[in-house]
């Protein structure tokens, strides 16, 4: 059943990148004003809800991950992985640059991911 453990990697990804998104999104409309003003705003941010929905998404699938998978592998292949798409996602949507450093650190994310991968599969 390793195979599923890498299934709820990838949706613990994809959850992980989508909470942070709609997350930062959703704070960026949010007025500054009192705890409860604040509270309220993001209440009623359809975005904020994504954000928890995906939170609890990452959660589920994360344990279920670790159930069939050496936690030093799944955590460092959601953590990795999440890191490295949130940098090219910021670059393409946000304004951070996509310079020679930063596709260097996500080239040696990369190759660390399928070392972890690859040696989680020979043990």
């Amino acid at each position: 059943m390793t195979w599923l453990g890498y299934v709820a990697i990838a949706v613990a990804i994809g959850a992980n990148v989508t909470a942070n998104i709609a997350l930062r999104h959703a704070v960026r409309a949010v007025e500054p004003g009192s705890p409860v003003a604040v509270a309220l705003s993001l209440l009623a941010n359809p975005l904020a809800w994504l954000g928890g929905i995906s939170l609890a998404l990452l959660l589920g699938s994360f344990l279920l991950a670790v159930r069939f998978l050496p936690l030093s592998l799944a955590y460092a292949t959601v953590t990795a992985s999440v890191i490295m798409l949130l940098s090219i996602f910021d670059a393409v949507i946000g304004d951070a640059a996509l310079g020679p450093l930063r596709l260097a650190g996500i080239a040696a994310i990369v190759t660390g991911v399928v070392l972890l991968v690859t040696a989680g599969q020979g043990s």
